[in-house]
């Protein structure tokens, strides 16, 4: 017998310690690995949510003008990925029925579960309140236990048998339990005995008095409830924060109240050797041309975007834009996929990397004839170069 696993030191399976003289086993069984899946994890309600989410995905694709092709491919990928997680989800149901076990003695209920943290519960009838059953048509059922006031739960340690909605006075779940009516009776009458004997033993034993000493040995003192409810909602209060900052629509349009004192575009073309030319989008004109190797803080912003049109199925036939606020800001613009980069939340060197190109802005604006006549050679060049090229910096 293997000594690494804690269980395969009880002395009895599923009581982790000798039951005293006296104390009997009245029942024992474990979870059912389709009743956790089925019933505790809502292994069918999740797969019809990523059905729903994936049929949702290809349609707008559909409806954005991308190829039936693309728009196959792309939710392909996604659908691997819910595979994978409702696979997980089925490992897990499958791993924590093997692990758990339930025992009903004359004195306690014993709770044995975790996969990866191995965890045994004792619950004395005696502090044992009351006992909901939920049966499901298969027989198997849960069987939720609430305890009396004062006697604290992990909530973290016992998940997921317990009621996932009941924080602060946590209650113990037997899930997945077999013939759950016929155990759940057998339950039943050992919480009667247990409150018959509890009621004759308070009248019975005289009141003592609350005294610092009673108080001091407590072994458990309440969780502050207060200050845990507080920090509770800070967190849920961050995540929403968080989930409507993500999903805000960074559309150009955003800024109404500022306007842009320089503008210009231009389009980024990956070379053969590894270097990138960059054309002012108007005129042709290139305006620089980066080393292979250099460049790099440019490069994986310009690839972002880039990604970002892949979603809608656009390609680089449209040039970026870098614009300058009146109030100092350096925005990089994306006009396909409607978003933008405050670059200077990044610093002032990865900033100058796109911001040094707003001084052909006014050039490129108002060209003279001459300027407009050296530009067309490059214009030409552009077409005949652009088309191999300019799609193959983030491909």
């Amino acid at each position: 017998m293997s000594t690494l696993l804690e269980h395969n030191r009880e002395p009895e399976p599923g009581i982790p310690e000798v039951m005293p003289e006296g104390e009997r086993m009245l029942w024992q069984g474990g979870a059912s690995f389709r009743s956790l899946l089925g019933g505790s994890f809502h292994f069918a309600t999740l797969s019809l949510y990523f059905g729903a989410a994936l049929l949702v995905q290809f349609v707008l694709k559909l409806r954005a003008g991308v190829e039936t092709s693309d728009a196959v491919a792309s939710t392909a990928g996604f659908l691997l990925l819910s595979l994978f997680a409702l696979g997980v989800l089925t490992l897990y149901a499958w791993l924590l029925s093997r692990a758990t076990l339930y025992t009903l003695t004359s004195k306690r209920v014993v709770i044995r579960t975790g996969v990866a943290l191995p965890i045994s519960v004792n619950l004395p009838y005696r502090r044992i309140q009351s006992a909901d059953l939920r049966v499901r048509a298969d027989g198997t059922g849960d069987i939720a236990l609430l305890p009396e006031a004062g006697s604290r739960v992990s909530w973290l340690l016992m998940w997921p048998m317990i009621n996932p909605w009941r924080v602060f006075r946590v209650r113990p779940v037997l899930r997945g339990v077999e013939k759950a009516a016929t155990v759940a009776e057998l339950l039943a009458g050992q919480l009667v005995g247990a409150t018959v004997v509890r009621d004759e033993t308070a009248r019975e034993t005289p009141r003592v008095a609350k005294t610092e000493s009673n108080r001091a040995t407590k072994r458990w003192r309440p969780y502050p409830t207060i200050p845990l409810a507080a920090m509770t909602s800070l967190v849920v209060i961050a995540l929403v924060g968080v989930a409507v900052n993500v999903t805000q629509d960074n559309r150009t349009s955003a800024l109404p109240d500022r306007e842009l004192t320089a503008e210009i575009e231009l389009y980024f073309e990956d070379r053969e050797d590894g270097s990138v030319l960059v054309r002012e989008a108007g005129t042709g004109t290139v305006l620089d041309t980066l080393d292979p190797g250099t460049g790099g803080f440019l490069r994986a912003t310009l690839r972002t975007l880039v990604r970002a049109r892949d979603t809608v199925g656009a390609g680089a036939e449209e040039p970026f834009a870098i614009a300058q606020t009146d109030d100092g800001r350096i925005l990089l613009i994306d006009p396909v996929s409607e978003r933008e980069i405050d670059l200077r939340a990044f610093g002032p060197t990865n900033s100058q990397a796109f911001s040094r190109y707003l001084q052909f802005a006014e050039r490129s604006a108002t060209p003279t004839g001459d300027s407009r006549a050296a530009a067309e050679p490059e214009q030409t060049e552009r077409t005949a170069v652009g088309d191999e090229t300019q799609v193959a910096l983030t491909r």
